[in-house]
């Protein structure tokens, strides 16, 4: 999407290009990644991280990664 929160917002096609005005804003929606590697290798703290950051609950660390 282009110009977000203006009369002229506009959202695009997967592959666009839109010439932005200095000032305009876009938001980019991507897909996550599926990772690499095997879940149960990941290092704890690493995975303590994830989990402060939001990324996984300690439910799912716990069901997904063993921890």
């Amino acid at each position: 999407m282009v110009r977000l929160g203006t009369p002229e917002e506009l959202e695009t096609t997967a592959s666009a290009r839109i010439e932005m005005r200095a000032g305009e804003h876009f938001l980019l929606q991507s897909a996550g990644g599926g990772g690499f590697g095997d879940p149960h290798k990941r290092s704890g703290a690493a995975l303590a991280h994830d989990i402060g950051e939001g990324y996984v609950s300690p439910a799912a660390a716990k069901r997904d990664y063993g921890q």
